[in-house]
């Protein structure tokens, strides 16, 4: 019969873990300070990946906000038997595929099309905006499981007739414009001059892009009404439906196809067949999922660094409660219990650090809310730490556990009793080698992410410094869409013009027209034909229409030849010879180094849904300019000026003056034309080229952020490391200074080791860094991931990082009072 106080009793262990669990916590509340540094070392990785995994949980994994099941969800793609292309299908074959859809496994099947910018005006809540809107048929929101916040949503006979001029908006849309009270239903606002009524409001939902689940939706209206508020029908663009569990998904797909091509419908449609894709979305584009790892793979290196640094510090508290350790395994102590302590202080740690890391990522996301990370993707206004972040950080904490606790647990449970309690000096045991090869490995790694860093900032230093070949400074980017609050061409075109008059009068003589916009430009295929070419060409060009001042205003210099006249721009489109300006790269594609100007060749190119031909006379030939993707040569483009009736484009107005200032004067004149008119774009155009170059930005700013906590991790390291070295070799500095050595001799003596084990750690990371440089290559300019200057200053910086940071320990070393240190052996 065993004993009350037998060991292998359930109770007794029961009590003894939790003796374990006291002692722990009484450790890690014993040297609070200590505690508090590691915690915050580990909570500084964690909470940089949690932070990351958020923004790209919120963008690229997670459900639509207010979708219900959208693993049961498919959509419809229209495409050649081939799947070579994409196209809309004809909307009259709706109900024909409901009936074949119901038949074979689908509950419902909705649409929504059109997805365009509408001026919305709400009384009393400011001036017009124009906001994003779609258009719906029936089942839409019953496919989608969309429910309502407060009111209702479209009823089917309400969508699909648009009889009556009801309108569901979003959450935002109700607490920006209409106060987010209950009051706002049955209130009307007017969308493109319509009235509608407000019936309700959408829970969390805004839609979806196909590359990410975020939506920028607010306002939903019956697709009877497209034709009255837009002026024009659309097609079946995006169908969706929700699948019965268990069905077959090919099975959908055949009847589907079988029931569109029973529709009478013009051949044209019949070309394009509907095929059947799961979930919502398309496949996420390389680009996002690439930037995505980039880094996440820079935040799990933090990560590891911070790992390796609580490591080293926990190796340093093990090795000074040594004593105590062998004195507890002599009086009878499980290895396996002092194993236990250890990884139970770990667990404590890892737990305040978890604690720590969240609140550290919740900080994070709430500072990059309103940003727009990268240029594809949508403002960050509704990331938040969900279930799905919870359960990683979770995960990540749990692992840093593995990570830097198994160590010191390991280390301590092997402690040599007769080597520690058999002397009195300092440690043989203590695992000195591990700790300086943390310390290297914390060198290698944050080698690799400084100069990871430092070509990728010096990379956007060359993209801003790029010469574009156009004057962005003092010019000022004005988008008037008329055509959207529902004018026609004719009063779109008097507004336009109406704008540019009132601009000259309000004293900006420098004003021009292009479109598209001339950083992105119109790029399209044309068929041309000079008379040194036997058959016609195609080119793929950027054509854009432009009024007279436009190089002007840019300040594009004109090679050789004349910008166009006034009287050249109100010539009609059928004229011939149509008067165009060539830049460089199109002038020597088709005419090489002859003289460009004063030469004709055939254009076709196509306007709306036919195609021109004229015949093409050049009256100059202008420098070539670049968008903001300077990455690429310059594209061949033609100007022309057969736009002579502007109704939409981009006003250029170049200013002297302060940017505040003279966008305020321009915001007056629109107002003076038509208050009613929304602007849709007012900003310098060198904002433009930023929010273009905003994903090497942020890039190059978060590599950089990363980098230099890397780097203040590798210094806590090396610190730690020679403090502890000093304390275990208090005795032996002692006797050397006895015996003569000088201040210098001890300090010469401790960086010798950190410097060797510095060029170690720099040696590996260089060697790191050059397998990882091709994944930073893709995203630089100007330079190759392995520039020397930037990989050579990067060494340099982190030498000195490591050599200043084992200075104070070291210097501690030489102040060592030799009587004292023997005394205290």
């Amino acid at each position: 019969m065993t004993s009350s106080t037998d060991p292998r009793r359930p109770d007794h262990a029961l009590r003894g873990f939790g003796a374990d669990v006291r002692f722990g916590l009484r450790l890690l509340l014993r040297q609070p300070w200590s505690t508090l540094s590691i915690a915050a070392t580990l909570a500084l990785g964690i909470g940089a990946t949690t932070a990351i995994y958020a923004v790209f949980n919120f963008v690229l994994f997670r459900p639509v906000p207010g979708v219900q099941d959208d693993g049961l969800l498919i959509r419809l793609a229209f495409q050649p038997p081939a799947r070579t292309a994409n196209a809309y299908g004809d909307r009259a074959a709706l109900p024909d595929l409901r009936r074949a859809a119901s038949s074979v496994g689908l509950e419902a099947l909705g649409n929504s099309c059109c997805r365009q910018e509408l001026a919305v005006a709400a009384p009393a809540s400011g001036a017009p905006s124009f906001e994003h809107a779609d258009f719906v048929t029936s089942q839409y929101f019953e496919v989608l499981g969309v429910r309502a916040r407060i009111g209702r949503l479209l009823t089917d006979s309400e969508a699909d007739t648009g009889a009556e001029s009801v309108v569901v908006i979003s959450e935002r849309l109700w607490r920006s414009r209409l106060g987010g009270t209950l009051e706002a239903l049955g209130r009307v606002i007017n969308i493109n001059g319509h009235p509608f009524v407000v019936v309700g409001v959408a829970d969390r939902f805004r839609g979806w892009d196909y590359a990410t689940r975020v939506g920028s939706i607010d306002l939903w209206l019956p697709m009877g009404s497209q034709r009255a508020v837009t002026g024009s029908d659309s097609a079946m663009s995006f169908p969706v439906g929700r699948v019965r569990a268990g069905s077959s998904l090919a099975v959908i797909e055949q009847r589907l196809q079988a029931a569109y091509a029973a529709v009478p419908l013009p051949p044209r449609d019949h070309a394009f067949v509907p095929f059947v894709n799961a979930g919502l979305y398309q496949e996420q584009s390389a680009a996002a999922l690439r930037l995505y790892w980039l880094l996440m793979s820079a935040v799990t290196l933090l990560l590891v660094l911070a790992c390796a640094n609580a490591a080293n510090l926990l190796l340093a508290r093990a090795a000074r409660r040594e004593r105590d350790t062998a004195v507890r395994l002599a009086i009878g102590a499980g290895r396996w219990r002092i194993m236990r302590q250890f990884l139970i202080e770990s667990l404590g740690l890892a737990g305040l650090a978890g604690a720590m890391g969240l609140a550290t990522a919740v900080v994070l996301t709430m500072a990059l809310r309103g940003m727009r990370l990268f240029s594809y993707l949508p403002d960050l206004q509704r990331v938040e730490i969900d279930g799905r972040v919870l359960a990683f950080c979770l995960l990540v904490t749990m692992g840093t556990v593995l990570a830097f606790g198994l160590l010191p647990a390991l280390m301590a449970s092997r402690t040599d009793i007769r080597g520690v309690l058999g002397r009195s000096g300092r440690s043989v045991a203590s695992p000195h080698r591990l700790r300086r090869g943390l310390v290297i490995a914390q060198i290698a790694l944050s080698l690799t992410l400084v100069a990871g860093a430092g070509v990728l900032n010096r990379s956007l230093q060359n993209l801003f410094a790029a010469d574009l070949g156009m004057n962005f400074d003092h010019v000022i980017e004005l988008v008037l869409k008329p055509d959207n609050l529902g004018y026609d061409d004719r009063r779109s075109a008097r507004v336009i013009a109406d704008t540019l008059s009132g601009l000259e009068r309000s004293g900006f003589p420098n004003v021009a027209v292009s479109f598209p916009n001339p950083l992105t430009g119109n790029s399209q295929k044309v068929m041309v034909k000079t008379a040194a070419m036997a058959q016609p060409e195609s080119r793929t060009v950027l054509t854009s229409a432009i009024s007279p001042s436009f190089f002007q205003v840019l300040r594009i210099p004109l090679l050789s030849g004349r910008a166009f006249s006034d009287a050249e721009c109100h010539e009609s489109e059928g004229v011939n010879p149509m008067p165009v300006v060539l830049n460089a790269t199109m002038a020597r594609d088709l005419f090489g180094d002859a003289l460009a100007v004063g030469r004709t060749f055939d254009l076709d190119r196509y306007v709306g849904m036919g195609v021109l031909s004229s015949t093409a006379l050049v009256v100059g030939v202008a420098a070539d300019t670049r968008s903001s993707a300077v990455r690429r040569a310059p594209t061949p483009a033609i100007y022309h000026t057969r736009k002579s009736t502007w109704h939409y484009g981009t006003i250029l107005v170049r200013s002297d003056e302060a940017m505040g200032a003279a966008m305020e004067r321009i915001r007056a004149v629109v107002r003076d034309v038509d208050p009613a008119l929304p602007i849709t774009t007012l900003r310098p155009l060198r904002d433009e080229v930023a929010e273009d170059l905003s994903e090497d930005r942020v890039l190059a700013r978060l590599s950089a952020v990363i980098a230099i906590l890397a780097a203040m991790l590798a210094a806590t390291g090396v610190a730690s490391v020679i403090s502890q070295l000093v304390t275990e070799r208090t005795r032996d500095f002692g006797i050397r200074t006895a015996l003569g050595a000088s201040h210098g001799d001890i300090l010469r003596h401790v960086l010798k080791g950190v410097v060797g084990q510095s060029v170690l750690g720099v040696a590996l990371g260089l060697a790191l860094y050059w397998g990882v440089s091709r994944f930073v290559a893709t995203r630089l300019f100007g330079l190759g991931a392995l520039d020397p200057l930037t990989i050579a200053c990067a060494a340099i910086a982190l030498l000195a990082i490591a050599v200043v940071a084992a200075l104070v320990p070291a210097r501690h070393a030489t102040r060592i009072d030799p009587a004292v240190a023997l005394r205290a052996e």
